[in-house]
């Protein structure tokens, strides 16, 4: 139970840093032929976004970066689209341990797709990007 406490006040900690009312928070979903990789940006209002502006965000334990990536592109439900939901979600419930819940509503999500999709009918994408 106290390395369950000093665990959650570590991520309070480091969380805490990144709070502040002018921080926004994005998420890129970078959808490859092999996989799925969540990625969390942060920028500030006064910060330009393009260039030093946009920082990633990574979580301080490699074991937690690992659980923003999943194996299997997305092109693979193509016969049944309605299971990338759940695919998907898992990678979201990661995100939500780090994004600070007033941020949550406010996050960017933008899904990027590369060879995997590429290989299919506009008529095969659609369902999946509908379902993500």
């Amino acid at each position: 139970m106290q390395a369950l406490s000093n665990s959650f006040c570590m991520q309070a900690l480091f969380l805490h840093s990144f709070v502040d009312a002018s921080t926004s928070w994005g998420i890129i979903l970078d959808c490859g032929s092999s996989g799925t990789r969540l990625r969390i940006y942060t920028w500030t209002d006064t910060e330009p976004i393009f260039g030093h502006g946009v920082k990633q965000f990574t979580p301080p334990k490699s074991q937690d970066e690992e659980l923003l990536e999943t194996s299997l592109g997305i092109s693979s439900f193509a016969p049944n689209p309605q299971d990338v939901k759940p695919y998907i979600k898992t990678l979201f419930e990661q995100a939500l341990r780090w994004i600070p819940s007033p941020k949550v509503s406010a996050t960017r999500v933008r899904a990027l797709a590369t060879a995997g999709m590429r290989l299919l009918s506009d008529m095969e994408q659609k369902p999946i990007w509908l379902a993500i």
